[in-house]
């Protein structure tokens, strides 16, 4: 119960959506993070497609144990896995990715902005960016839809295997910047549970 209760503590809750950082992971939720990330549907939109095995995924896992500046989270509403948000934090920005259970629907609008909501009320950030390719068009639609503004960028490399891919389909650069709004009705107040 004592390790239940440290996990609890190191989560948080925004409305219903409850946010379990990837370091307090049990193990049902680290093969459930992995089998989502490994979806064909989710996968196909990272940079990194290849299929990643439960030896790469545990040592990423260990690896944010002594990396602050990125923070992941399982996000979970009632019984439902959401899916997954994440933070590359800077000095007072933060690069953004999410990727949604691939079983349910309609729930990147709250996994996008409850990360929002994070980044700028429990993180204090001013400002969040994100990539995505420019042939993801759903996705950007929904980033649009909730603020994002499309920034034009020169020389951004898409990156595979950490190898820089020519003739490839480019990443767009969205930011959003604190105080804009438009990120509709799951603009909550953060509470983290004690």
């Amino acid at each position: 119960k004592k390790q239940n209760l440290s996990k609890i503590q190191k989560s948080f809750i925004l409305t219903m959506i409850r946010l379990i950082d990837f370091i307090y992971l049990n193990n049902w939720e680290k093969r459930l993070v992995l089998k989502m990330r490994n979806h064909l549907d989710i996968r196909r939109w990272m940079y990194n497609q290849h299929k990643i095995s439960m030896q790469e995924h545990i040592k990423f896992l260990n690896s944010l144990k002594n990396s602050p500046l990125k923070r992941y989270f399982l996000l979970k509403e009632n019984n439902n896995y959401l899916g997954v948000i994440n933070f590359h934090i800077k000095k007072n920005y933060a690069q953004i990715g999410l990727y949604k259970n691939p079983h349910l629907k309609k729930v990147g609008k709250k996994l996008l902005s409850t990360a929002i909501e994070y980044g700028f009320k429990k993180l204090k950030l001013k400002k969040l960016v994100l990539f995505v390719f420019e042939n993801n068009q759903r996705a950007i639609a929904l980033y649009e839809k909730c603020g994002f503004k499309k920034i034009q960028k020169k020389g951004l490399p898409v990156y595979r295997n950490d190898m820089p891919v020519i003739d490839e389909v480019k990443p767009n650069y969205f930011e959003y910047f604190k105080g804009r709004s438009g990120f509709g009705p799951y603009h909550t107040n953060l509470a983290e549970t004690a």
